[in-house]
This record gives C-alpha cells, structure tokens and sequence, in this order.
C-alpha cells in the first residue's frame, strides 16, 4: 500500500524523482541499488505505506525449497 518514489539529489541538493512505486511491487535487493558501498538512489516514503522485508539469507533459504520463489527473485534481479 501507498506511494514510494527513487530519487537521487541533483548539485542543488534538491531531489529528483527517478522512480514511483504504487501499490503491490518490489523495491529492489540492496545488491542492485549500491556501486562500491554507495546507494544509487534513495527511497522515501510519500504516503502511508506497509513494507514486507525479507532478509537475503531467509529469501536464499526459500528460494532454495521454491521454485517459484526463486524464479520470482530472479525475474526481480533481471528488471533492474
């Protein structure tokens, strides 16, 4: 539930909007927003909204007993 946008920070500082999630979806693993240590962007919450996290190593496990589990975080990974 609720609006999350992406945004980076322009020299100004001020933000720039690079993405919107809206409803069900999946914000991206951690591994996928970083490039040697620094996050690619930030995430910020517009509205009221639920979060789910997964730990990596609990996703691994499931994955590991579900197929469709782990094919679901794989389609994930290839979007990005």
């Amino acid at each position: 539930e609720g609006i999350t946008h992406r945004f980076n920070l322009d020299a100004d500082r001020h933000p720039i909007t690079s993405g919107i999630y809206q409803g069900e979806c999946v914000i991206t693993p951690h591994f996928t927003r970083t490039l040697q240590g620094q996050s690619l962007f930030t995430v910020q919450a517009l509205t009221t909204c639920i979060y789910f996290r997964i730990p990596a190593g609990t996703f691994r496990e499931l994955s590991d007993q579900h197929e469709s589990l782990r094919m679901f975080g794989r389609a994930v990974v290839e979007q990005e």
